[in-house]
């Protein structure tokens, strides 16, 4: 057999497709490398229609491939079905701080109404708000007009701020100087000394003996509140000696 007298290449992009609830139609697809080559489909109730095409109907679906210039032909089927589900989307995964509030809501594909939503933590509306202290799977149950639908979305917590603080006394005075180590939620960080503005330096100098509180926030903008203190006891500053020759 010449090259010339094989049947085209073909290969579905739709091998499967449901009419259901939310989408009351399905897209028949199918491509061919092989150049001079058409693609018709043919289905129930005398359906016929070029690539790619659109039903409402169920059943079995043919595509033929067929090269204008040898004749050669190929062909494929794909079954539409029907499922009484609804397509729900809870939206992607958020990542929240410990113990703040985040909205949740259900999106449902579709004109189906009345919806009726069941949360797994209690909730019954489209559009709920929660929090936790650790990371939580929400799941949503929708049901309408005799159709069911379910979707997931992910709270995650992200691990506890933690610090390290090294405090030293300078060489003279009463005044001193503090290093922010910080660890765990979402670097990077910027920290805050005494009600200070936030800034992302970690060092701070020139601060007087006694007790100094400490923000630290991640880039989420989740806070760990913490203190320190500078006094005699703190470590002393090594100093720096620079000689010339």
């Amino acid at each position: 057999i010449s090259q010339d007298q094989l049947p085209p290449n073909l290969s579905l992009t739709s091998a499967s497709s449901n009419i259901n609830c939310s989408y009351s139609t399905a897209t028949l697809s199918a491509v061919s490398s092989t150049s001079n080559t058409t693609l018709q489909w043919t289905g129930p109730s005398s359906f016929n229609a070029p690539n790619p095409a659109v039903t409402s109907v169920q059943g079995w679906y043919y595509v033929t491939a067929t090269n204008s210039l040898t004749g050669c032909v190929r062909k494929d089927s794909v079954n539409v079905g029907y499922s009484n589900t609804l397509v729900v989307n809870a939206g992607n995964d958020i990542l929240s701080c410990k113990n703040s509030p985040v909205n949740l809501s259900a999106a449902v594909a579709g004109t189906v109404s009345p919806i009726s939503y069941t949360w797994s933590n209690g909730g019954n509306t489209q559009t709920i708000s929660v929090t936790t202290n650790t990371t939580t799977n929400y799941v949503v149950n929708v049901s309408g007009g005799g159709c069911n639908g379910t979707d997931t979305v992910k709270v995650i917590i992200p691990s506890d701020i933690q610090d390290s603080v090294v405090t030293s006394k300078g060489c003279t005075g009463n005044s001193g100087s503090l290093v922010i180590y910080a660890w765990g939620g979402i670097a990077p960080y910027v920290y805050s000394v005494n009600g200070g503005a936030f800034v992302s330096t970690n060092t701070f100098t020139n601060l007087a003996f006694g007790s100094h509180s400490i923000v630290i926030k991640d880039s989420l903008g989740c806070i760990r509140n913490t203190s320190a203190s500078i006094n005699q006891n703190s470590n002393s500053v090594s100093p720096v000696f620079i000689v010339s020759t």
